[in-house]
Order: C-alpha cells, then structure tokens, then sequence
C-alpha cells in the first residue's frame, strides 16, 4: 500500500479495493463487491474507521463526504440517502450484528447526513452492542465504517434466505415482505406476508401480487448463494417495479447445514436413501472442506449431468462423511434396465440393502422430470463410449503429466501464477482423471453381472467367481504389497517404489493426509513388519492363478468349442475392465496427491501452514487474488471438523433426516443402517452372520477386531481381521491375515479384490460384525456362501496394547 493510499479514507461502491475490503466492514465490503459485480445495489460509498479521530470524523474527510454525495445526487438524480453501520466484525461467521448497529434512514440536508454519521458511529458504544458482543464472545471495542446510499422509498420491503432458516430445508427458499419501507417489518409492527419458492424450479407459492417479482428474486438469490457458497439472508426492496438489494449476508443461524462453520448435512435434502458402502473406502475418515469442495466440483462442474446433481445430488456430505445417493442412481438405472436388473447392479456396487430399505426407495422427483435428462444420459453414454478409446493412453500419459504439473507448481513465484495453474493446468486433468474413474466405474459392473449370471447356470457360484475374479493378472491395488516385496529382495529402490506407489494410501482422495511418498517412516514400518512374518505372497498368487486355470478347465468339458471361446472372451474382457478400473483409481489417487501439493503450495504465499484445507479450492483461490475474507471460517472449521472426527463412523446406509449426535448417543444404535421412520435399533444376537461372498474358501480361526489402521502392528500371523472396512492402505496387512470380515463392502471393494487376488476367504458388508465379534472370538469363515459362524466368544483382554503405525 503506498502512502497516498494511507491517506484513502473514503471509496465509493465501484472504487473499493481488495486491499481495503477489510476495513470497509461487514455490510460495505459486500454491497461493493455486488455492486462491481452488476446488481441492483442503491449507489453509494463506504467512510473507512480511519476516517474518524476518536468519536468525530476528521474535518478534511467531511469535504470528501459533500463532494460525494453531491456526485450521487446528480448521478441518480435524489437528494434522499441511508445512513447506515458496517462493524468490520459485522456478518462474520458467528455473528451477524443484524440491528444492533443504529440505522438512519431518508436523510436530505447535508447537516441531517453529518449528524447521522455521527449517531451511526456512536451506536458502537451502546449497552445494546457490548451486550451482543458478550452474548457472542467477541470483542466490545468495535471498529466501525459508516455506508452511504442512495434511499430507496420502498413500495415493498422484504427479506429472502436461499434455504429455509428454520427447518433447514435446502430445497426451499423463504421470504416475507410488508407494503412500505422496511422498519415495520424489522420491529414486528406490520405483519409479514410469506412466499416461498421450490429451489428445483422456481415454482412460487404466496400471494398473487408478489409473483411478479418472484422469477427475478428467485434467479438474484440462487446467484447470491452460488457467488458467496453458503446460504444467504437477502433484505430487498421494491419501487417502481424495479427490485434493490440492499443487503446480503450469511444465514448464521442454520442448524446442520452452514458451509460457513464447515457444517453439511445432506441427510436433510429429502427422502433419500444415502450409501458409504464404497465411499469409505475412498474417504474413511471425516472429509475437510478442501476434500469435499473438490468432490463438489467434480459433480458440479465436471459432467453433463450437473444440471440433475445440482437439484438432486449424487453425492452428500452427512455431517463430515462422503455418502452416495442410492436412491438416484436406482432411479436412473431403471431408465434404462429392468427393476430387477437395476436391484442386482445396486447390490453388485453398493452392498446388499437392509431389509428394511427394500421397499423404500421413494422419489421427491418425479419420473417426468428424470425423462428431460435422457439426452443428458445419451451425451454421457457417447462421451464413455469415446473415452474408452483413450483410456490406454490416458494410463501411459497420467503419471508424466503430474509429474510436469507438479514441477511447475513448484517454480511458482507469485500467487497470480498459481491461479493460472489451476485454470490451465490442474483442473482439466482433474476432471479428466474423473471422467476416466466414471468410465472405469461404469464398464465394470455390468459386464461382470452379466457374464458371471450365465456362468453361475453352467458351473455353479464358486468357479463362476473364480474366473470373473481370479484371472491371475495383477491388479493396481496390489501394487503397494509387490512392490514392499520387490524392495525386501532387491528387486526394487525405495525411489522407484514411491514413484511408482506412493501416492498409495489408508486415506488417498483426503488432502489433509500425507501420502507414503511423504513419510519415509512408513515404508519403514511396512518393511520390518515383513521381517516379522508374511504369508509367502507369491505362493498365494501362485495357487490362485493354477485355481483360475482349473476353474477353466472345468468349464471347458461343459459347453461347446465354440461357446468356449464365447466365454473366454467375455471373461478376458471382464478381467481386463477389473484391471483397467485398479489403474484408473490409482491414477485418480495420483491427481488427489498432486491437488494436495497445489493447496501447501497455496498455504506457503498464505502463510497458512495445515489450515489451508479448512478453506475450500474457490476459497483458496479467492485468497490468492487477495480476498482474505474467508480465512476468518477456519476456527469455527476446525471445531465443527474436530466434533465430527470425535463421533463414531456413521452407519452404512441412511434414509431420512440424520442426526449423528443424537444418534451416537443411543447406546442401542445400529451401526448398519439408519431409518428415520424405523424406531427398531436393537442389534439381536445371533451365531450366525451373513454378507457377501468376498473370497470364497473356508477357515477357521480367531478373531481380531482393529477399528483403525493404526492398530494394524497388533494383528498376529494366521489371526482373521474384522474391522468396519479396509482400502488400499489397508493392503499390506492383509497377508498375515487368515481371513476377512468386514462391516461395510461388496463384491467390487477393496477387502473383497484384494482377498480374492491373494485367495484369503472373505465375506463383506455383513453390517453389524464389529458390534458382535471382539478380539479372540473364535469363528469360522464361509467365505463362498458369505457367512461367517461364531463358534466361542471370549471376554476382550482390556490389557493389551497396540503399536500404531506412523500416524497422519
């Protein structure tokens, strides 16, 4: 800042710079910013607190003031103007201020303006302000900048939220309005009228006169919201038909959703039913804003289907946790398929539903509105059909392409560079990545249901899996034990591992956490918990390999050559999409790595250390052009974030409004599901547990419950892991095991490919086998028949201890 801009007291709307946004307050720095940005904000200008020399406004500035307000007389033509405050603590996170501050309104002499600047900048000091500063444990001493706008003679004064502030309602934006100016509606004089709008469509609902104005309302404030990224509370006026904002601020009274304090709950959006089966894999642990804006965008942004997700998400944030809407993608298989078809492609990706769920998948869409996004789905099925013929390419180029990436995030030297990287760069070889990780995702079910269905008829559910499954061919996600392996026998340098592997992890898709190629530790561990004992790996590949191969055989004395070769070849495609879908997500791992070295990369010219990923990549982009605002969000952040870690994984599937606190606290809470219309919470107890057939074989042996990674050096040799769900940090531990049970999965997650890979019986998504095993329970592992047989429980030996490993 040059010395003649310290001397700057006074900016109009259109001149305020982002380096005095700070002292222009709450209320100034925002109508600025939305009056550059084309709305329909009254003209005026913001008197910065420098202004005033203790109580009075310095005599030169009160020169500054005539000639401005002479400049908006003759521009708009009035000679009537509002007088109002903006605290430079007004409208934060934790406090809005809203009427506490004095107001004064149609002002016209130049002594009257003079006098209610003074009034305005007194109201500081009131009992009424130090008593909301107290209430709301923020500073008393107050600095304030004084706004001066053209006064609107409002024929109709109202208020608008873009979600509805008291139920939380997202779906739904809010108003109320009284006919004159809007003091009577602020004091409760005048009773409010009320209007809603449907946030899908804009469909008004209210008195007859207000609809007029409601289609530019509804488009002002989904505008509003999408510029800001949280809900906004908006007070409008009406004259002369035309409409004036003239004040828009973060709803700070919204429970479970306030993307400001970091709380979403997606669970409130409508009657869905939500899944983590496969995204806990991916995002174990609580999501930071960094991670979830990024999963925002790429549903958002990033596909032809944007329009649908916008309104209807496909993905959710349930108070920190990555979910998946079930209820949409069964609605837009059935587009498409069978209901039947549509239930085993569900059950096939997503886990076997709850019983309870079966008959509950409830639409607030209707299948009309589903049908105006066939040509959308068409756009997609060509796009998918075009990219598999780069895929190969895609796989060979991807790791060349961070590396170049990452090299020229590196030599950046100024803030403005790294804007442009992103733009340029890292956003199209996100979205690309992602497109490629949709298309992987997509060839795969499908084609193994299919060719598996008509194996199952000619040899029968084990050899059926065993060929879709267990073609011999190593997949991406065994890469992290081969390669720890390979570097054991000299086959491998610790460089080419972690380049190869080390954006491999327990919590990939999360960027807060490092990554193996990080932590040299890590790989440290890994390699003396080889020398501790292993299961011979390339033995167990071995035999699975000659396992396929007899499989194969057997299924060659029951068809025809020619049919023989049919299958073959339908097998070979379906064990080449599994491949292809590995090396997809590794890649797609890769570019979370390379996203995370952006966001440091970012932190260093912020000066924000591991607090950048409380701030979302728009956030951190806004920073980087000198907009700082949004780094006042991180305390609260990290609260709401630390709340959320605290509290126990959410159940795998949710239907209805969610409450996770709440939840928590019943100590007869299922850990399987949750149904808002379902009283029943009662686990009973049985000997017998049932899941999907993850890795068939049987095996009998004890138990060993780890909830956490961290706990892993405490798994003994031949012992059989339970736990809620594994992923590919899980990987290295898994050929000490003797078998696997999981809480959450299904056929095409991680615990059930990696245990079929290394032929470790396995059953997966049994819901509720870390609520009735514990450590030293004995059992028996069906895992072709996907149940499991609790033959002793044994009392948990509160004495022992875990070694973890080297934590985030």
């Amino acid at each position: 800042m040059s010395e003649e801009d310290k001397e700057k007291f006074l900016f109009t709307f259109r001149d305020l710079r982002p380096e005095f946004q700070i002292l222009a307050g709450g209320k100034g720095r925002v109508l600025a910013k939305l009056f550059q940005s084309g709305y329909p904000i009254p003209d005026g200008f913001i008197i910065l607190p420098t202004a005033f020399r203790g109580n009075n406004l310095r005599p030169e500035v009160w020169q500054d003031v005539i000639e401005h307000l002479n400049q908006l007389s003759k521009k708009n033509k009035v000679n009537t103007f509002a007088v109002r405050s903006s605290a430079l603590n007004e409208d934060s996170v934790d406090a809005s201020f809203a009427g506490e501050f004095e107001t004064v309104l149609n002002v016209r002499s130049k002594d009257s303006i003079k006098k209610a600047i003074h009034t305005v900048h007194q109201s500081r000091l009131s009992k009424r302000v130090q008593a909301y500063s107290n209430a709301k444990g923020v500073e008393t001493d107050h600095q304030i900048a004084i706004v001066v706008q053209v006064f609107i003679e409002s024929e109709i004064s109202g208020v608008i939220f873009s979600v509805d502030p008291i139920t939380g309602n997202r779906n739904k934006i809010v108003g109320n309005y009284v006919y004159g100016g809007g003091d009577s509606l602020v004091s409760g004089e005048s009773n409010a009228l009320k209007f809603d709008l449907n946030k899908r469509n804009g469909k008004y609902t209210g008195h007859y006169k207000m609809k007029k104005y409601s289609k530019l309302l509804y488009k002002l404030i989904l505008k509003l919201e999408a510029q800001f990224g949280y809900p906004q509370d908006v007070e409008f006026a009406i004259a002369h038909r035309k409409v004036f904002i003239l004040q828009s601020r973060p709803i700070t009274t919204l429970t479970g959703h306030n993307p400001i304090r970091g709380e979403w709950n997606d669970s409130l959006l409508g009657d869905f039913i939500w899944t983590n089966v496969n995204s806990s894999e991916a995002v174990p642990n609580v999501l930071t804003p960094s991670t979830w804006s990024i999963f925002q965008k790429l549903y958002e942004e990033a596909t032809p289907m944007k329009k649908l997700y916008k309104s209807i998400p496909a993905v959710g944030n349930i108070c920190g946790r990555l979910y998946f809407n079930l209820t949409l993608s069964y609605s837009l298989y059935k587009m498409t398929m069978k209901t039947s078809e549509a239930l085993d492609l569900i059950e096939e990706v997503f886990g076997n539903l709850p019983l309870v769920f079966s008959e509950k998948f409830s639409q607030s869409f209707t299948k009309i509105e589903l049908l105006k996004f066939i040509p959308t789905l068409l756009t997609v099925a060509w796009k998918l059909r075009t990219l598999e013929k780069e895929l190969p390419a895609f796989l060979e180029s991807n790791p060349r392409s961070v590396i170049k990436i990452r090299q020229k995030i590196a030599l950046t030297t100024n803030p403005v560079e790294l804007t442009a990287i992103w733009d340029q760069d890292l956003k199209p070889l996100l979205f690309t990545t992602f497109w490629m990780m949709v298309l992987a995702i997509n060839l795969l079910p499908k084609r193994i249901i299919d060719v598996k269905r008509e194996l199952i008829n000619i040899v029968g559910e084990n050899d059926a899996s065993t060929l879709v499954f267990n073609s011999g061919r190593q997949l991406a996600s065994l890469g992290l034990i081969l390669g720890i392996l390979q570097i054991k026998k000299g086959e491998l340098s610790r460089e080419k591992f972690f380049k190869e592997y080390g954006h491999r992890g327990e919590d990939e898709f999360e960027l807060s956490v490092y990554r193996p190629e990080e932590n040299s530790d890590w790989l440290n561990w890994q390699l003396n918990k080889f020398q501790e004992g292993q299961s011979d790996i390339e033995s167990m590949l071995s035999k699975q390999k000659n396992t396929f191969e007899t499989a194969l055989t057997r299924l060659q004395t029951k068809v025809t050559p020619k049919k023989m070769k049919t299958l073959k070849n339908r097998i070979d495609e379906a064990s080449n999409t599994s491949i292809i879908r590995e090396a997809v997500r590794s890649e797609y791992a890769r570019v979370f790595g390379l996203i995370r070295f952006y966001f440091l990369r970012s932190s260093n010219f912020l000066k924000l250390n591991e607090e950048i990923f409380f701030l979302t990549i728009d956030e951190v982009l806004k920073c980087l052009s000198g907009d700082l605002e949004s780094i006042s969000f991180i305390p609260s952040r990290k609260e709401t974030f630390l709340t959320y870690r605290d509290l126990p994984p959410y159940p795998a599937y949710i239907r209805g409004n969610f409450n996770p606190k709440i939840w928590s606290e019943n100590p007869n809470r299922r850990n399987d599901f949750f149904d808002c219309d379902d009283s029943q919470t009662t686990i009973e107890e049985t000997k017998t547990l049932s899941g999907f057939a993850g890795s068939q074989g049987i095996v009998r042996g004890t138990v060993r419950r780890l909830d956490s990674l961290e706990e892993g050096d405490s798994l003994k040799l031949g012992e059989i892991l339970v736990t809620r769900t594994t992923n590919i940090g899980w990987s290295p531990l898994f050929p000490r095991v003797s078998g696997i049970i999981t809480d959450v999965g299904a056929p095409l997650s991680h615990a059930a490919i990696i245990a079929r890979e290394l032929g470790i019986p396995a059953v997966v998504g049994c819901g509720t086998a870390t609520t009735q095993l514990k450590t030293g329970d004995i059992v028996i592992v069906d895992g072709g028949k996907g149940l499991v047989r609790i033959l002793e429980t044994t009392p948990l030996n509160s004495s022992e201890t875990n070694t973890k490993m080297p934590g985030k």
